[in-house]
C-alpha cells in the first residue's frame, strides 16, 4: 500500500492542495487561449494580490475571486464582454453569479488604494513594472452595484451585436 501510495504522489508531483484562486485564474485564461505573459493576465495576477489583503473575499470560492478578478480586468480593458460565453459554458458560472463579488471586490481595491493607505505598497511597487505591464497604473473600475455590472455587460453585448 504505501509504495502504490508514493507512486500516486509521485505521479502527481506531490500536488494535493486545493486549488488557489491564481490556478484558477490560469486555467480560466487557458480556456480562453490567453497566454501567461500578457496585459491581461499581470491585471488579473495583480487583482488577485490586492484581494488577499481584504477579508471580505475569503466568503467566497477561490473560482469566484478569480473570476471576478478576470471581469475587472475585462471591464478595464473594455472587452467585447466581460464575462465570455466559452468561460459560461466550460465553468458553469454566469455574469449574475459573479456580479456580488466583482463589486465588493472593486470596492475593496478602491478603498485601498486610497492616498492615505500604504499597505498594499509592496504590492504596487511589484506591479508598477514593465514585465508585469505596469498593471499597477491600471485604473480598477469602481462599481457600486451588481446592476450598474449586469448593465454595462448588456450595453456590450448589444454593442457587439449591432457591429
Amino acid at each position: 500500500v504505501i509504495a502504490t501510495e508514493e507512486l500516486v504522489l509521485k505521479h502527481l508531483e506531490w500536488k494535493l492542495a486545493c486549488p488557489s484562486s491564481i490556478e484558477f485564474m490560469f486555467a480560466f485564461l487557458k480556456i480562453l487561449g490567453i497566454e501567461k505573459d500578457t496585459r491581461t493576465t499581470s491585471l488579473c495576477s495583480y487583482i488577485l494580490e490586492l484581494s488577499l489583503m481584504f477579508p471580505t473575499t475569503l466568503k467566497y470560492p477561490p473560482s469566484i475571486t478569480a473570476a471576478s478578478s478576470m471581469v475587472l480586468a475585462f471591464y478595464c480593458f473594455k472587452n467585447d464582454t466581460l464575462w465570455p460565453d466559452t468561460l459560461s459554458n466550460n465553468t458553469g458560472l454566469e455574469l449574475k453569479d459573479l456580479a456580488e463579488s466583482c463589486v465588493s471586490l472593486s470596492q475593496e481595491i478602491e478603498g485601498a488604494r486610497l492616498p492615505t493607505t500604504n499597505r498594499l505598497d509592496m504590492i504596487h511597487r511589484r506591479y508598477n513594472k514593465p514585465c508585469r505591464h505596469n498593471a499597477a497604473q491600471e485604473p480598477i473600475p469602481i462599481l457600486t452595484s451588481k446592476t450598474t455590472l449586469m448593465d454595462y455587460e448588456e450595453r456590450l453585448r448589444s454593442r457587439k451585436h449591432n457591429l
